[in-house]
């Protein structure tokens, strides 16, 4: 699932069950406690900004059993957990 650019919260339940989401930069709270373990969640944003971001506090508990991945057009130098879209659209994490 991705969430499109304009959506500021992510209520109850809509992260549960879901293996990969995608969420959008303008997020601001995330209300979701049911976040399935393993889940891989692709930020558009940064760390920076993802440290913004409102979170439910049994989904703050949660965060070190999710791969959480930051949104970077061009390959990073930096090490870390970064995420583009490929040539073919599609979610591709830079190695």
């Amino acid at each position: 699932i991705e969430y499109p650019e304009g959506v500021e919260t992510l209520g109850f339940g809509v992260l549960a069950g879901l293996d990969e989401v995608v969420i959008p930069l303008t997020i601001k709270t995330i209300n979701d406690m049911n976040v399935k373990e393993g889940l891989n969640l692709y930020y558009k944003g940064t760390a920076e900004t993802w440290a913004q971001v409102k979170k439910h506090s049994s989904l703050e508990k949660k965060l070190d059993t999710i791969h959480i991945y930051f949104y970077s057009e061009d390959e990073p130098e930096e090490d870390g957990n970064f995420w583009h879209y490929n040539s073919a659209g599609e979610i591709e994490v830079w190695e």
